[in-house]
């Protein structure tokens, strides 16, 4: 056989390189590099429309609101003498250190001190309110009259000159100490609960002594006013808190009504009456002993210790026999 010659070789060498460019394709795109699709997705920036969602941050001069400051029912805590309370009293957030204790000044006599925030304002609890006389020496309170109102109040109990009980309240805020009331009873007594009580909307259930024909005592409701003191709500009819009805005898006649301004009769002496309440101006409720039958007394509305009878107005403690005429 016949070699070929090196002009043939050198030709078809040539040949074969124009083939195989040609199937190759475009020399000058460069070959992508093995995970960039991958990284060209994580890198892409989002549409000009659109914005990334973000962890909203709170504005630098917000304060967040405070919790409510109130207490639940009943609406008061008690503390012994000299037991420090920390309560936020004027609503601002922050809680106060109350301190409330007594101080002999001599034998059966104390004096009721209180500081906040180790401020003593012994002094200004005396000047503002009505003073004390026996200060109970069992507890003092943090009370809430009105849970709306973010108000707390510091109440002091006193057993008064003979046994006349009362609750006085006092109020701490941006212009120091104010008084808020007083009203007669203990809100607790020992270890229980006794005739005070709060509605948490402003009024409290206690009791008044009654200023018409004898000594004695009907419930009765005081309420914050827009000064955010402590007034008795007016009533119509006080009735009674006596356990069982007080009973009297008519010693003279005297007359009774079926109505206040009513019609009216005689009621014979030795009639035996249950007096079960009053308006606290000129007229007594009182029912027949043993009876249902309902009646009123009439007082003279100048001096409402007498009675009205067919002699005129006699002394109440002569017209009935029975009645409490203590001091």
């Amino acid at each position: 056989m016949k070699k070929r010659s090196a002009p043939i070789a050198l030709l078809l060498a040539a040949l074969l390189l124009l083939f195989l460019a040609a199937c190759g394709g475009d020399e000058s795109a460069p070959e992508e590099e093995p995970g960039a699709a991958e990284a060209s997705a994580l890198t892409e920036e989002p549409d000009a429309g659109e914005t990334p969602a973000q962890a909203e941050e709170p504005d630098a001069g917000e304060t967040p609101a405070p919790e409510p400051n109130a207490l639940p029912a009943p609406y008061y805590l008690c503390f012994a003498p000299d037991k420090t309370a920390e309560y936020d009293l004027d609503g601002d957030g922050r809680a106060e250190e109350v301190r409330v204790w007594l101080k002999e000044i001599e034998e059966y006599d104390d004096e009721v001190c209180l500081s906040v925030n180790g401020e003593d304002l012994t002094e200004t609890l005396y000047g503002i309110g009505d003073g004390f006389f026996c200060p109970d020496d069992r507890y003092w309170l943090i009370t809430d009259l009105d849970t709306g109102d973010g108000m707390l109040e510091i109440a002091i109990q006193d057993w008064g000159p003979s046994d006349d009980l009362t609750t006085s309240f006092y109020r701490y805020g941006p212009d120091g100490l104010s008084y808020v009331g007083l009203v007669e009873g203990f809100v607790c007594q020992g270890d229980e609960p006794a005739d005070v009580t709060f509605d948490g909307q402003g009024t409290v259930h206690s009791y008044m002594r009654f200023d018409v024909l004898q000594t004695w005592w009907g419930s009765a409701d005081s309420a914050l006013d827009r000064d955010g003191k402590l007034v008795l709500k007016p009533q119509k009819y006080y009735d009674s808190v006596a356990e069982t009805p007080q009973q009297v005898t008519v010693n003279y006649e005297i007359y009774a009504w079926d109505a206040p301004g009513g019609e009216r009769d005689l009621l014979p002496a030795g009639t035996q009456l249950e007096l079960l309440g009053t308006d606290n101006v000129e007229w007594v409720l009182a029912r027949l002993a043993g009876e249902k039958q309902e009646l009123w007394l009439h007082l003279n509305p100048d001096y409402p210790f007498r009675l009205d009878g067919p002699e005129g107005f006699i002394d109440g403690w002569d017209a009935l026999d029975g009645l409490c005429m203590a001091d």
